[in-house]
């Protein structure tokens, strides 16, 4: 019996204990599981609208032919961009162009620092400078839709 007992103890000993395999989620990959899809669709265009300026035409004047193409007004943006480049200037590059039916402009910038920058007086005079158009800056703005907001209500309520 003693015998049946030790044979038991070594193999008990000898058997390798399988520790259960553990994966480190980070913080952000915790969080995202736990966001709805529409709040984190919701999340995401509010990180692109911080990204982008709107440079409007002066009243008369148009910043580009209808028929210039969105990559060759890119490209003049990030040249003008470069030319008004400077040690305070956060990296800099245009990511997407939209043009407006008024000739106005939206620019989808690389960072949020970036559109922060050129909303700034000193940002705005470097890049009307470096950019030789007649430009305007303009605040984005966007309509909310409330939905079951009351737009009247009872007196007596």
């Amino acid at each position: 019996m003693q015998d049946k007992a030790n044979d038991i103890s070594k193999q008990i000993s000898s058997t390798p204990i399988q520790q259960p395999i553990t994966t480190q989620l980070s913080y952000s990959s915790i969080v995202a599981s736990q966001i709805p899809a529409m709040l984190d669709q919701a999340m995401g265009q509010a990180a692109i609208r911080a990204r982008e300026i709107l440079l409007d035409p002066l009243p008369g004047e148009s910043l580009f032919s209808l028929n210039t193409s969105k990559y060759n007004i890119a490209k003049k943006l990030n040249e003008a961009l470069d030319k008004a480049w400077d040690e305070t200037t956060p990296p800099r590059k245009v990511r997407a162009v939209s043009m407006l039916r008024n000739g106005g402009l939206i620019v989808e910038l690389e960072s949020e620092s970036l559109a922060t920058w050129l909303n700034k007086p000193s940002g705005k005079a470097a890049i009307e400078a470096s950019l030789d158009l007649p430009v305007s800056f303009s605040q984005c703005t966007y309509s909310i839709v409330l939905e079951y907001l009351p737009i009247h209500s009872q007196i007596e309520e």
